[in-house]
């Protein structure tokens, strides 16, 4: 039997992609990651990362790169379109999937384009009668 690591192959350069990459690597794995995009861009979405992610990020040793170029939002709020209360307490109950057969449209753009508007420290979703809308900033320095 010989001491040669054992090579894992991963297909896809995503967040998730890299992160399995990175983690499998610090227990001494050889890691081949596979992607088909000829170059890394933003593709039209923020992603949003929540305490028990932010543990993995520290744990492969990414967590302060990944803050020095991100917006941290102050908080995570939820309201109702017509009233802006928070609806926390309608959301409650199961939360299996089920498709209503609706389309999600993600967009990110210079916050410039919102002629000095400030959408604040938190994320916020509004939530319609049959539909939301999440806004927040992408970057530490509110331009997109």
């Amino acid at each position: 039997m010989t001491d040669t690591p054992q090579s894992i192959a991963i297909v896809g350069a995503g967040l998730g992609g890299l992160t399995a990459a990175s983690t499998l690597r610090l227990f001494g794995f050889d890691v081949q990651v596979y992607e088909q995009a000829g170059r890394f861009l933003r593709i039209g979405a923020g992603i949003q990362m929540m305490p028990n992610s932010m543990k993995v990020l520290r744990r492969i040793a990414i967590e302060a790169r990944v803050r020095g170029t991100s917006f941290e939002p102050y908080s995570h709020l939820n309201r109702q379109w017509d009233t802006g209360e928070v609806v926390r307490d309608i959301i409650v109950g199961p939360d299996a999937p089920l498709h209503k057969g609706r389309i999600a449209y993600r967009a990110v753009f210079p916050s410039a384009l919102m002629g000095g508007t400030d959408v604040g420290n938190s994320r916020t979703k509004w939530w319609g009668t049959d539909r939301h809308i999440v806004i927040y900033y992408t970057r530490p320095d509110k331009t997109s």
